[in-house]
C-alpha cells in the first residue's frame, strides 16, 4: 500500500512538473506600411492548439511550453509569418499587407467552388447551381432567388399596370438599376420599361429577370454588396453573374403544373434542353420552353364605411348607392390577383475552338410575353362612363352619388352628369373594369473572340445588343 502510494506521489510531482515548464511569452503586431497596432490578429504556437489574439493595442500575453520555439502570426488581408521565439520571450512583428487576399472577391465572384456562400471573403458571395434553384419549386428565375439569396426581394404587383409584365426586383432594398446583371460576364440588356406606379423600383427600369430560362443556368454568382468601384454606378446594390450551361451532357425535359387551393391559376410549362460538343472544348447548347399561367383571383368582402369615405362625396345619395351595390356585390366586383401570363422563351449558348489559345464563343436569347391584368374595379359610385360602356336599363338601380367634378374638366362633367342622371342614363349602371393587355419582346445577344497566352497576353473582345 505504501508503494503505491508513493507511485502515485511521484506522478502527480511529474505531471506538475510538466505543467510549470512553460513561459510566458508577449509581444505587439503592427501593420508594416503604416505603424499602426493590429487589433484581433491570431497568434498560434506551432504544433499545438495553444493560441491568442491581440488586443486593440496589438498587443498580446501566451503561455508556450519550454519546447515551442515558433509562433505563427495571421490576419486576413495581410501575408502570416512564422517567427521564432527570442530568448527574452518579446516578440515584435510588423505584418505585410498582401495584395492577393485582399482582390479575393474578384476571384471569387468567377469561381467554381461549390460552397453555398463564400463567408472567407471581404465580401458575401453566394455560388447557386442548378440543384438549389430547381429545389424552391418555383418557375422563375426572379422567384427561385428570393428563396435562395438573403437580401433579395422580388414583388409580385398585379394591378400597377405595365409592371405585371414582370415583378421589380431588388437587393438591399436598392432598385433594379443599382444591381448590375450579368450573362457569362457580359452585360445583359435592360428593358424598356421604367416602373412609374406605387412599386419597388419606381422612376426605374431593371433587366428581365424572368427572361432567363432556369433549365439553361449552369450556376448563379452573387456578389451581395457595392461593387461600383469595379464595375460601375449599376453595381451600387451589387453584382448577378449568371453562368449557362455549356458542355453537352445529355438531352432534359421537363414539365410543371400547378394551382392554388380555390382562387384559380392553373398553370402548366414545359422546357427542353439539349445541344451536343465539338472536340475536345467546343459545345453548343440551346433551350426553348413554354410558360402559361391563368388569372388568380382573390376576391375579398369590402367595408361599405371604408370606401363611402375613400371614394365618395358624402352625399346621402352615395351612402345609399354603396350600401345597394355593395350588397348585391359584396366584392365589389374586383379581380385582385396574379394575371394571365404566357411566354415562350429560346436560348443558345456556344463555344467554337479554333485553335488551342483562341475561341470564338456566344450566347444568344429571344423572349416573347403576354400578359392581360385588371385594374381596381370602377364602381358606379366612385367613377361614371358617361354612357359610353353601358346600356340603361329603366326601373334599375342608379347606385351613383351627386357630385363627379374632379379632374380638369370637372364643371361641364359635373353638368353633362346632373342632367344624365336626371334623365336616369345611369339606371342599371355597375362600372366598369379597366384591363392592362402587355405584349413584351425582348432579345439580347453576345459574340466575342477570346485567346490566351499570346506572349504572356490574353485577349478578350466582345460585341453585346439587347
Amino acid at each position: 500500500m505504501r508503494r503505491l502510494l508513493l507511485l502515485l506521489m511521484g506522478v502527480v510531482c511529474i505531471a506538475f512538473a510538466g505543467f510549470a515548464q512553460t513561459r510566458s511569452v508577449s509581444g505587439m503586431v503592427s501593420d508594416q506600411s503604416d505603424g499602426n497596432p493590429l487589433a484581433g490578429v491570431n497568434i498560434v504556437v506551432k504544433g499545438t492548439n495553444l493560441g491568442t489574439s491581440t488586443d486593440t493595442n496589438g498587443r498580446f500575453t501566451i503561455d508556450v511550453p519550454n519546447t515551442a520555439n515558433t509562433l505563427i502570426i495571421s490576419f486576413v488581408g495581410y501575408t502570416t509569418q512564422e517567427v521564432q521565439i527570442p530568448a527574452g520571450n518579446f516578440v515584435a512583428v510588423s505584418l505585410v499587407p498582401s495584395a492577393s487576399e485582399l482582390q479575393e472577391v474578384v476571384i471569387a465572384v468567377g469561381s467554381r467552388g461549390p460552397q453555398r456562400t463564400i463567408t472567407d471573403t471581404p465580401l458575401p458571395v453566394d455560388n447557386l447551381n442548378i440543384r438549389d434553384l430547381t429545389s424552391t419549386g418555383q418557375i422563375t428565375f426572379d422567384k427561385t432567388l428570393q428563396y435562395r439569396v438573403p437580401s433579395f426581394n422580388t414583388v409580385n404587383t398585379p394591378v400597377n399596370d405595365a409592371t405585371s409584365l414582370f415583378d421589380p426586383y431588388e437587393i438591399r432594398n436598392l432598385g433594379p438599376s443599382r444591381t448590375l446583371i450579368l450573362i457569362n460576364g457580359k452585360r445583359k440588356n435592360l428593358t424598356a420599361l421604367v416602373y412609374t406606379q406605387t412599386s419597388p423600383g419606381r422612376g426605374e427600369t431593371g433587366a428581365d429577370l424572368t427572361a432567363i430560362p432556369i433549365d439553361a443556368i449552369k450556376r448563379v454568382e452573387i456578389l451581395r454588396d457595392g461593387a461600383s468601384a469595379q464595375y460601375g454606378s449599376d453595381a451600387i446594390a451589387g453584382v448577378m453573374n449568371v453562368i449557362l450551361k455549356d458542355r453537352y451532357e445529355g438531352t432534359s425535359v421537363s414539365v410543371n403544373t400547378g394551382s392554388t387551393l380555390k382562387y384559380g391559376g392553373f398553370g402548366y410549362g414545359v422546357s427542353y434542353n439539349s445541344g451536343g460538343n465539338v472536340g475536345t472544348r467546343g459545345f453548343i447548347n440551346y433551350h426553348a420552353s413554354f410558360q402559361h399561367q391563368e388569372l388568380t383571383n382573390r376576391k375579398d368582402k369590402i367595408d361599405p364605411d371604408r370606401d363611402f369615405i375613400d371614394l365618395t362625396d358624402g352625399s346621402l345619395n352615395a351612402r345609399n348607392g354603396v350600401n345597394a351595390f355593395l350588397a348585391r356585390f359584396p366584392d365589389g366586383l374586383n379581380k385582385n390577383g396574379t394575371p394571365e401570363n404566357t411566354t415562350a422563351r429560346f436560348l443558345i449558348n456556344s463555344i467554337l475552338p479554333l485553335n488551342d489559345n483562341t475561341e470564338v464563343y456566344g450566347n444568344a436569347a429571344y423572349v416573347y410575353r403576354k400578359t392581360n391584368s385588371f385594374a381596381n374595379y370602377r364602381q358606379p359610385y366612385w367613377r361614371i362612363d358617361q354612357g359610353l360602356l353601358h346600356k340603361r336599363i329603366p326601373g334599375a338601380p342608379d347606385y351613383t352619388g351627386d357630385d363627379y367634378t374632379g379632374g380638369p374638366n370637372g364643371a361641364a362633367v359635373q353638368a353633362a352628369f346632373a342632367a344624365d342622371k336626371a334623365a336616369g342614363l345611369y339606371e342599371g349602371y355597375i362600372g366598369y373594369q379597366p384591363t392592362f393587355d402587355g405584349d413584351l419582346t425582348d432579345y439580347n445577344a453576345t459574340i466575342g473572340l477570346r485567346s490566351a497566352d499570346l506572349g504572356g497576353w490574353k485577349q478578350d473582345i466582345s460585341l453585346t445588343v439587347g
